[in-house]
């Protein structure tokens, strides 16, 4: 994917007026499988457009499925 378009994937899941990320799971029909999905999707489009570079330090608010994969993608 490009850049632009990384960029608009991300902006789903900004919460306004920071720079947090919100992978959120109160949505119909979110699986298992759909959260780990969307935390290495957000995690992938976040790195490649240098949100997160390689040695930053994050914080996961939660261990649930979403914050345990997009953990384990660093």
């Amino acid at each position: 994917m490009k850049t632009a378009e990384l960029e608009e994937y991300l902006k789903q899941f900004i919460v306004p007026k920071t720079e947090d990320v919100l992978l959120g799971i109160f949505q119909p029909g979110m699986t298992v499988y759909n959260q780990q999905l969307r935390a290495l999707n957000i995690f992938y489009a976040a790195f490649e457009t240098g949100k997160i570079k390689k040695g930053d330090r994050l914080a996961i608010i939660g261990a649930g499925v979403a914050g345990m994969s997009f953990a384990l993608a660093g």
